[in-house]
Order: structure tokens, then sequence, then C-alpha cells
């Protein structure tokens, strides 16, 4: 019997048999990857390596000497980031399948590495105990549902290459620890430490917490002369890093910049304080799957309970690792340090990436607490016996875990596939369009897939635009317009004045289809002189919540001449609802086009005196859904004094805006995505027309100057929360006075000096400087500092 017993656990133990299990579940859960598309930022980082492979080899340096591919909204150092993919495109070209084959070799290494380097950390433990411990803390890591983003987006490979070089390090670390008497496999090892060490942090700034782990594991498992020299040389290696880092980006710092990065650090400390992301990291469900997955979510509460009984039944009964809960605790510590600005998850596991170092000491915890064994000098009998059924416990509930991971991961993984196919579609149907279009006009597609369960699609205009230059397509990105964010933001949103511009040309409008994964035609009109309608009554009643709930019915408006919508409210009514914190504003409308609701949350609304006003015609949905029948309005109040509503065209409710060449006079030209190309050392002017913005209402403060706000370098209004977040992106206010309602404000060269992203709107001011409508549509200036279009 106890033959037979010592076969089952020594064929268990087998370390081939346990690397089998972890290739063939990885395969399992990422397999699909494999014949996926490329996705959001990856066009732009295929297409910059394509054009070092065409010769330009300057755009290769510079990632040594300056920013990564000189993206002007970070400031991160990672050459070997930019190598690993400069090798696949000249082995792959533009075939997906080699790069997530990249992602997922790294991955498997990944695992590996995790697998080996804890085998070698417990062998003092025995083959079973070591190799158990190994086992599981390598399946817990390579099932985790937090990981498919770093797998499957090519972009999200950084810290799956990161990670593999920074264990490498470790790993190579702990055989010189071990080989201090061979002097040279210990120099050989040695050097093998340093050097990945160094290839780890040229990929990402996540291995800076190397160093610390370094001297932690020397101290821990090593002796005090070899914990000196670490001391000395990973220490050295930390400032030489810092110098480098400084030289090349102008600080030891960086990270998101510009708008990305201030919002990310706006909510820094609720972040940090949030519940809900540390439930997200043990229960890793996407909110978008709804209640389909809340037997897994039960189980999964019956498995940590479990585990927490086991584990505490060590820790209050018996001896517990000591050296493996600092060396952890540490590990986890330095792995959260390098993303304080970027800590969090979003409700569909957006950003899990973030957390992909921190995933590793997650995995290895559980099974060192339940594996770890106890001294057996003068130990009880009674404490050996538990010793071994906490073990005997834990196979059966980390193999619970590990089933319901391995789920989970295989449909979190699901979501990128999903994306991905629709990524390609987007490409084939949008090719098909361009190469129909004729020379010299546009096809103009709204809606276009940037997100749907937390996975990336198309991520801005910017990106499809990339999708249909060199080398995914011939030149065909001047027969296309699109009207998303620049970088990121509501994908509901629209760039509304590159919209007027391309309706007023007459240009065929498309909006993409999901079920079918293609372009469908639809109808968009010009803006007309319409007359305002003034003091409609709206239907009121409460919502389930008891919001207040505002209903316009039996409409036929053209939604092209309508842009606003205004609310009477009372003072008091006006500030509680633009209150900080306050939620937004539910709008719902449904027109002949469309058969189901439309439903938009708006926090972009602007507080005038005694109205709300909510911008309609701003997001694409209002565009595309026909003539529209159905207006309902979901205030966050809980009573209102009346319901009278007005709507108004754009000219009605806000100030017109162009910009010109100051000594041409000429307007300045619309670029495919729906910016204006300005170049520093030349004059522009912004031009303001407020002739129609007192034709609608009665008893209205004539406007008598302007303001035009400019925001900081690569700030966008566009991405702005609400009103709050919106002022904090202005850097610049220039004022202007109105004469014969029209206004002529001077850019100032200082606002041109460097390439990069700047936006403008503009506001009406009464005598008292107090803004009278709502603000212009902001228009994005992209500035052009040198002789290249850096910025692109």
């Amino acid at each position: 019997m106890n033959t037979a017993k010592s076969s089952i656990l020594k064929l268990l133990a087998n370390q081939w048999l346990h690397l089998a299990i972890l290739i063939l579940v990885v395969f399992i859960c990422y397999g699909r990857t494999l014949g996926s598309y490329f996705l959001a930022d990856d066009f732009g980082e295929i297409r910059y390596v394509a054009k070092i492979a065409d010769g330009d080899w300057g755009r290769f340096w510079s990632n040594f000497t300056g920013n990564f591919m000189q993206i002007h909204t970070m400031a991160v150092y990672r050459p070997w980031l930019l190598i690993t993919l400069v090798v696949d495109y000249f082995i792959w070209g533009t075939n997906a399948f080699g790069y997530y084959l990249s992602n997922c070799v790294h991955y498997l290494i990944c695992v590996g590495f995790i697998y080996w380097l804890v085998m070698r950390l417990t062998e003092y433990w025995g083959l079973n105990r070591s190799s158990f411990c190994a086992f599981f803390s390598a399946l817990i890591f390579a099932l985790n549902p937090l990981h498919p983003e770093s797998i499957s987006w090519v972009v999200g490979r950084v810290d799956i290459v990161c990670l593999a070089y920074f264990l490498a390090s470790l790993l190579s670390l702990h055989f010189w620890l071990k080989a201090a008497e061979n002097k040279k496999l210990s120099g050989f090892t040695f050097a093998l430490s340093c050097m990945c060490f160094w290839i780890a942090i040229f990929t990402k700034e996540m291995a800076i917490g190397l160093p610390v782990l370094a001297v932690a594991m020397t101290f821990l498992w090593g002796s005090k002369s070899q914990l000196k020299r670490i001391v000395i040389t990973f220490g050295g290696f930390t400032v030489l890093y810092f110098i480098i880092r400084y030289f090349a980006l102008g600080t030891i710092g960086g990270g998101y910049t510009g708008s990305i990065g201030s919002n990310q650090l706006a909510d820094l400390i609720s972040k940090w304080t949030d519940t809900g992301t540390l439930s997200r990291i043990f229960f890793p469900i996407k909110v978008s799957y709804g209640n389909s997955l809340e037997s897994i979510r039960g189980m999964l509460q019956f498995v940590y309970c479990a585990i927490l009984f086991l584990c505490a039944m060590r820790l209050f009964l018996l001896s517990w690792p000591r050296k493996w809960m600092l060396f952890l605790v540490l590990w986890l510590g330095v792995t959260l340090v390098p993303i304080y600005q970027l800590y969090g998850l979003g409700f569909d596991l957006e950003g899990a990436r973030f957390l992909f170092f921190a995933t590793v000491p997650l995995s290895i915890l559980t099974p060192v607490l339940i594996f770890a064994p106890i001294k057996t000098e003068n130990a009880k009998h009674e404490l050996l016996v538990l010793n071994k059924r906490i073990a005997a416990g834990g196979l059966l509930v980390l193999t619970l875990l590990v089933v319901f991971y391995g789920q989970l991961a295989y449909k979190n993984n699901r979501s990128w596939i999903n994306a991905g196919a629709q990524t390609r579609a987007v490409g084939v149907e949008t090719k098909a369009l361009a190469q129909k279009t004729e020379p010299g006009r546009r096809v103009c597609v709204m809606g276009t897939p940037t997100e749907r369960e937390g996975a990336h699609m198309i991520l801005n205009a910017i990106s499809l635009l990339f999708y249909l230059e060199p080398p995914f397509s011939k030149e065909l990105e001047n027969r296309v317009c699109s009207f998303g964010s620049k970088y990121y933001g509501d994908d509901n949103k629209l760039d509304l004045g590159f919209f007027r511009y391309t309706a007023a040309r007459g240009y065929p409008f498309y909006k993409w289809n999901w079920n079918e994964k293609k372009w469908q035609p639809v109808k968009v009109s010009v803006p007309a002189d319409s007359q305002a309608l003034i003091n409609l009554t709206a239907s009121l009643a409460l919502s389930a919540d008891n919001d207040v709930e505002l209903s316009l019915g039996s409409l036929n408006i053209v939604p092209s001449n309508y842009d606003f919508l205004d609310i009477a409210l009372s003072p008091t009514q006006l500030s509680e609802i633009c209150a900080p914190g306050k939620p937004p504003v539910e709008l719902a409308f449904k027109g002949k086009e469309e058969k189901n609701l439309v439903k938009l949350k708006i926090s972009d609304f602007v507080c005038l005196k005694e109205k709300l006003r909510i911008p309609l015609s701003g997001y694409w949905q209002w565009q595309t859904c026909g003539n529209i029948e159905q207006i309902f309005i979901d205030l966050p109040l809980h009573h209102v004094d009346a319901a009278k509503v007005d709507l108004l065209s754009y000219k009605q409710g806000a100030p017109l805006v162009e910009m010109k060449e100051s000594q041409t006079g000429k307007n300045l030209s619309w670029t495919d995505y729906g910016s204006h190309f300005v170049h520093k050392g030349t004059k522009y002017q912004v031009l303001v027309d407020v002739s129609g913005i007192d034709s609608g209402a009665k008893e209205k403060a004539q406007p008598l100057s302007v303001e035009v706000q400019v925001t900081k370098p690569n700030y966008f209004f566009e991405n702005s929360t609400g009103v709050q977040s919106a002022e904090s992106m202005v850097e610049s206010r220039l004022k202007g006075v109105i004469k014969d309602d029209k206004c002529v404000v001077e850019l100032p060269d200082s606002l041109l000096e460097a390439s990069g992203y700047r936006q403008l709107r503009v506001r009406a001011l009464d005598a008292q400087g107090q803004a009278i409508e709502a603000y212009s549509y902001p228009l994005t200036l992209e500035i052009i500092a040198s002789e290249s279009k850096a910025s692109r």
C-alpha cells in the first residue's frame, strides 16, 4: 500500500509531467490568440517599425537616446521592447500570428521560470513538497484571469518580456548564490544575472524592483560576502539607470503625460482606497458578463475560504516560512510602487496588465503557505500529521482554484479574440470602401468599434488611419474620414466641427454594424438655419430610483438642425446638479432609422442662468438615427418646478470658431482625423462668430467679449469627464473684444513651441465676465515644431 502511494506521489511530483501540463493549459487558454489580429496601439507601433525596416534607422536609434517611439503622451525608456517588435517585423511583416507567437513563447518562459525559481528556492523542503509548490505557483500564474490583456494584445507584451528577463535575472542570481565554490560557473551566472537585469529594465520600468529583490534574496539565502557584492553591483546599476533615464527623457520619473497622466493622478487616493479593485483582483469577473458567472464567483468564495482556513491553521498551530513571507511581501511591494499612478482595475478588468507583475508573488504565496514543511526535530506526532493533512487538503483546494481560474481565463481571453475579429473586419470593410472612393473624395465612418468587454479594438481616429497606411495597406488613409477621439475618450462622442465640415461636402457616411461586422450606410443632413423650438412642454415623471425623468414625444426633428437641449431649472437645482461628484445626466432618444432607444450618459453639460444646457450633436448616434421622434432625460434630481424645454441650433447656443493663417488669410485645412496642422514660427488667428447666439431666446445678455481657452500640451477637452475636469486642462485663456458679432484673437507663438497636440475652444462672456452660452466645439491643433510630422 505504501509502495503504491509512494509511486503515485512520485508520478504526481514528476517535473516533466508538470512542465507538460503547464504548456498544455497555456495552449488551451491562449492557443486561439495565435489567430487573432492587431488591436489599438498595435497599428501605430507596427507602422513605426515598418518605417525602420524601410531604412529610417534614425527612428531606431532615437529610442536609445530619447522617449519610446517619441510618443507625446508618455515618458518611458524602452529600447529593448522596440527591438522585439523590429525582430518580429523583419520575420513576420504584418502577419499578427508571429507577434502573438512571440507573446505566448515569452509567457511560457515566464511560467517555466517561476516553476524553476520556486523549485530551487524550496529544494531543501524535499522533492514532493518542493515540486508541488513550484507546480501550483506556476499553474496559478499561468491561468490567472487577469492576463489576457497582456497576452492577446501585441502591445501587452511589454510586461511579459520584461518579466521573462526579470525572472531570468533572479534565477541566475540564485545559481550564483549556490555556486560560490565553482568560480567559472559563479562568474557566468553573475554576469548573466546582470545582463538580464539590463534587458528587463530596458524593456519596462517595472524591473526597477529587481535590485531590491536581489538584495533580499542574497540576505535570506546567501552569505554576507555575497550580500556586499550584490548591494554594490545592483545599487550601482540603479544609479546608472536613473542617470541614463535622465539624459534620455529629462526626468527620472515618467509614465503617462498630458491629459492621460493628469486624469490618472486626479483620482490617485480614491484608486488606492477602492475596495472594488481589490475585489476584482481576486474575483476577476467582468461586469459586462452580468450574472452569468455567479456560480463561479460562489465557488471561488468557497475556495478562498478553504485556503484561508488551511493557511490559518498553519500560521496558528505550526511554524510558518518566515523567510518566504518576508520575500513575497517585499516582492509584492516592489511591483506596486512603480504603478502608483496606474493602480486600479476597470469594471471589465481594463488595465489588468498593470497588475501583471503583482500576480507573480500572489501566485506563489498560497502554495508556499500550504506546502512549506515544519521542523521534524522534537515535533509532536499530531503536528506532523496535521502538516501532512494541510498539504493534502491544499492539493485539493488549489486544484479547484486553478480549475475555476482556467474557466475565467478562457472566457476573459475570448473577449480579446472577438475584439481581434472585429478589428480585422473593420480593416477589410474600410479598405473596400476606400478603394471604391474616387480620388479627391472621402468616405466618412462613425461608431468605429473601440472597446467591448474590456478588450480594445480601434483605439481612436488616428489608429484607424494608421490601419489604412503602409504597411497594412496601400495609401488609402486620404480617402477615409474618422471622427473619434485623437487618443482616448468617450467612444460615443463626435468631433463635431470636423463632422459639420465633411457633411457640408456631401461625403457618404457609414456607421459600424457590430453583429454583421460591416459598415452600414446612414443619411446625415447638413445643418440648416432653423428656428429654435422654445418652451416645449415635457412630460414629468419619477424614475425607478426617484430621479426626475422628462420626456418629449411626437417629434419629427432633423437631428443636425438641433445641437442643444435646454431645461429650465431653479438656481438651487442647478447648483445641485452641477455639484462635483454628481452623477451624469442620462439621455435617451429614438429616431426613425433606429429601432431601439439610444442611451447616453452625458457629463459635459453646462449650467447657465436658470437653465441646464445639454449637448446633443456632439454624440454620433444623434446624427445617425434619422429624424428624432422621442427624447427622454433622466436628471439626478428628485424634483423640478416645471418641465419646459428648448431645442437650439449650434449657432444659437455657442460661438462658431475657425482658424486662419494670419499672413495669407487662408483657412486651415483639416486632416482626415479632424485636426489642423500648425507650424512653429507661423502666425495664426482664431476667428469667432457670435452673430446667432441671441436669436432663439428672450432677455439674454448681449455678448461683449470672448475667451479662447487653449489646453496644456497633449491635453484634450474630448477626454474630460465634466466641467471641472475640462477646466483643469486649460493653460492659456486669451481674451478678445466682440465687434459687429465678430472677434479675432491672435494665437501666441509660445503655444506652438513643441511638437504635439493642443485643443482650443471659445465661449462668449457678458460685461461681468460670466459665460453666456455653451463652449464652442474644440479645434485640435497638431503642432509641427520641426520639418517632419513628428506627432504622427
